[in-house]
């Protein structure tokens, strides 16, 4: 188990072969909370790719700083960076992910992106300050969302239950954020 506390980050940085970090370790964020960082640029064929596939337990708050992007050989296309939480997260703690702007090169544009797929029942607040966020199909913590300007929140059917429990959702502070249904096969009113 990895546990981190008192504002520590962790930045993550790809091997040579450029296959992405995967970190199947248990994470506890303790008192303090703690950062995970994307935030190196890479140097062949893509932005960094990174997977936790352990448990996160959330006993304060995790912010996860990812504005990794390249734009080079051999494709140049624009790539930027990802983290993937494949494991369940819970705790009384929250998610706050702030990531690069919309990166151009070779006539792709592509955004810093962070995916949930875990059972996820953290009671905090889940934050996103530009980029995308993935929900995971079972997001049942009830804590607030805040979608900020530029910023899209990608929202799943959920396996097993009707709706995404929040406290409260804001989306956009001024210019306006996304929610996007588009996992959806068709949209009920029923719950709305």
């Amino acid at each position: 188990t990895l546990v981190l506390s008192n504002n520590t980050w962790m930045d993550t940085w790809d091997a040579a072969a450029n296959n992405g970090v995967t970190i199947p370790n248990n994470v506890v964020i303790g008192p303090g909370g703690s950062q995970l960082r994307a935030t190196r640029t890479m140097y062949y064929n893509h932005a960094e790719y990174n997977t936790f596939s352990g448990a996160f337990t959330l006993n304060d708050n995790l912010t996860v700083l990812n504005t990794s992007t390249y734009g080079g050989a051999p494709n140049n296309v624009a790539t930027s960076s990802t983290f993937t939480f494949s494991g369940p997260i819970s705790g009384p703690g929250g998610i706050s992910c702030t990531n690069g702007l919309p990166y151009t090169a070779g006539g792709a544009t592509s955004v810093n992106t962070e995916t949930l797929s875990g059972a996820n029942t953290y009671l905090g607040s889940t934050v996103v300050n530009q980029g995308l966020l993935q929900l995971s199909p079972i997001q049942q913590g009830g804590g607030a969302y805040l979608i900020y300007d530029n910023s899209t929140l990608d929202v799943p059917p959920q396996t097993g239950y009707n709706t995404v429990p929040m406290s409260s959702l804001m989306v956009g502070a001024s210019t306006g954020g996304t929610l996007s249904f588009g996992r959806y096969a068709a949209l009920s009113t029923v719950n709305a």
